[in-house]
């Protein structure tokens, strides 16, 4: 494992972190051993975006005392709203988040609080002596944390935070679907001239980027993209996918989430494994052109007052689209579509729940359309 300095806090972190946010819902059994081997890595930076209690406790209990050896984030803004991820309304729901992360993971201060997903319209308010941030201040003074951090998915957002001097660690996604956004490497190179530690999240754009023919299907559907001058790869290996972000120095440590001890096995061999030149610059020429619209599932859509699944719903149908490009009989399609069905038929709530209330619309980052992708969903789904 290689370490980097953190910005300004000088804090020495891995390089490749740990999102725990994909172990809700997994049991002790799987989170420990997960942990055991993350550690046995030399990976020190862990980030549990969500506040759910339960994922608090086993995580936790994973780690044992050495979780006091360890950089955490703790999240102000990050609640838990009937098992949904949603976000403060106020300061006194965000220093009870706060303490809950503290009574629950028995860590009573952090090297970083995090202000979670700040957008445009909030701005003002969260960053204000009335809003979340004065929380943090105090926290920072109690020494109850070291250092104030943010996350975002607006550029402008950043760079005001970062030009005003209210942070010391910034948070944002960069990846190969990302990186072109207009103004992402000035904002970068921003950091750097201001010393602020830069840690990015969705290295695999919330896992997508993983998924077997993603490219076939991007260079089917998106006519921007280069020219294939060689065979199309049928999936992204995670090695390339932070050997992406991680070539950039000013990129301080890529949170790599994973829900299981194989999938941080599997981001692991970046360490090891020499990458396909030829086919990483072939994906880098594939993704020259941002395409916005793309769902990445990470739920910032949430609370839904339907209490609908949205990232997972949408990750079943982006699974039924793809199976067309499946090199595979069709009785295998129809047992992987027949599998898609019942993890569908197992959700709580279904797609025609939706009551076209926007708000989902609204939050989203990524500008989809939800409402849509919903009505379609049920087109497909029956319900």
């Amino acid at each position: 494992m290689k370490f980097r300095i953190l910005g300004r806090t000088n804090l020495k972190v891995s390089e490749i972190g740990l999102g725990l946010e994909h172990f809700h819902e997994q049991p002790l059994s799987s989170i420990k051993p997960a942990i055991d081997y993350a550690l046995e890595q030399k990976i020190n930076y862990f980030d549990p975006i969500y506040s759910v209690t339960k994922d608090l406790e086993n995580i936790q209990q994973s780690f044992g005392k050495r979780i006091k050896d360890v950089i955490f984030t703790a999240h102000i803004r990050s609640q838990d709203t009937n098992g949904q991820f949603s976000k403060t309304k106020n300061k006194a729901e965000a220093l009870d988040v706060f303490n809950k992360y503290s009574e629950k993971l028995k860590r009573h201060s952090f090297e970083i609080a995090m202000l979670t997903f700040v957008e445009p319209n909030e701005y003002g308010k969260v960053m204000s002596d009335q809003g979340e941030y004065s929380i943090a201040k105090n926290l920072q003074k109690e020494k109850r944390i070291d250092f104030i951090g943010m996350s975002t998915h607006d550029i402008d957002v950043a760079k005001k935070a970062i030009i005003n001097d209210l942070i010391d660690v910034l948070m944002f996604p960069f990846n190969f679907a990302e990186w072109n956004r207009k103004g992402t490497m000035e904002m970068i190179k921003l950091c750097n001239k201001n010393q602020i530690g830069l840690v990015t999240m969705k290295p695999f754009s919330g896992g997508k980027l993983l998924q077997p023919h993603r490219l076939e299907y991007m260079q089917k559907y998106h006519q921007d993209f280069a020219p294939s001058s060689i065979t199309v790869p049928t999936r992204i290996q995670p090695e390339m996918c932070l050997k992406f972000v991680l070539s950039n120095p000013d990129i301080h440590v890529t949170l790599a989430g994973a829900k299981n001890y194989d999938e941080i096995y599997e981001n692991m061999q970046y360490t090891s494994h020499k990458v396909d030149i030829q086919k990483y610059e072939f994906i880098k020429s594939i993704f020259s052109k941002y395409i916005p619209g793309e769902c990445v599932y990470c739920n910032h859509c949430l609370p839904c007052l339907a209490q609908l699944n949205i990232g997972e719903l949408n990750k079943l149908l982006d699974e039924k689209d793809n199976l067309e490009f499946l090199d595979q009989s069709l009785e295998d399609k129809d047992k992987k579509w027949n599998s898609i069905k019942q993890r569908y038929n197992e959700l709580e709530h279904y797609a025609s729940e939706c009551t076209f209330c926007w708000q989902c619309m609204n939050r989203c980052p990524y500008d989809v359309d939800i409402i849509q992708r919903m009505i379609r969903i049920k087109e497909i789904f029956g319900k």
